[in-house]
């Protein structure tokens, strides 16, 4: 489907794009800035808070939060917002039924609620894993919606005889 036929986003499925535009934002933020500056400083985080896992410094933690946390969602929000498609995901589409980002919306929303636990894990709690957890139970929870998967379903093919 291309952009120009394109179809109106409702409710559900608009306020999908803007939380995974917002997730987008803050892991292209929160990752560059650790890949700049691996030691933390730039944000105040001491390379102590590492001392509990296999991480020397910031710069790996960073590149995952930049890619999967910045980068993914970024290409699912512009995806599910241009609705356009992907030839490479055509099986995943045929296998699901729905639209490849569809299912990226799900799998950024459980990534992040992963992030969150090694988080805590490696470096303790704090009030903004409690707003990460719940931007993440948002978005799977509005991807799981009805009226959002039934917007990124895709009408199924007739195999042609």
């Amino acid at each position: 489907m291309s952009i120009a036929t394109r179809r109106k986003l409702p409710p559900g499925p608009a306020a999908l794009v803007i939380l995974l535009a917002l997730q987008a934002l803050s892991g292209l933020g929160g990752g560059g800035v650790l890949v700049l500056d691996p030691s933390g400083g730039i944000i105040g985080m001491p390379i102590t808070v590492l001392r509990h896992g296999p991480f020397v410094d910031f710069l790996l933690p960073g590149l995952i939060l930049l890619l999967v946390l910045g980068v993914l969602p970024a290409i699912i929000a512009v995806a599910l917002w241009t609705q356009s498609r992907l030839p490479a995901a055509a099986p995943l589409e045929r296998t699901l039924g729905e639209h490849w980002a569809w299912c990226g919306a799900v799998v950024v929303g459980v990534g992040l609620l992963i992030w969150l636990a090694v988080e805590l894990w490696m470096v303790g709690s704090s009030s903004l894993l409690l707003v990460y957890a719940l931007l993440g139970l948002a978005i799977i929870g509005l991807t799981l919606t009805p009226g959002t998967r039934r917007f990124y379903q895709l009408a199924p093919t007739v195999p042609v005889t």
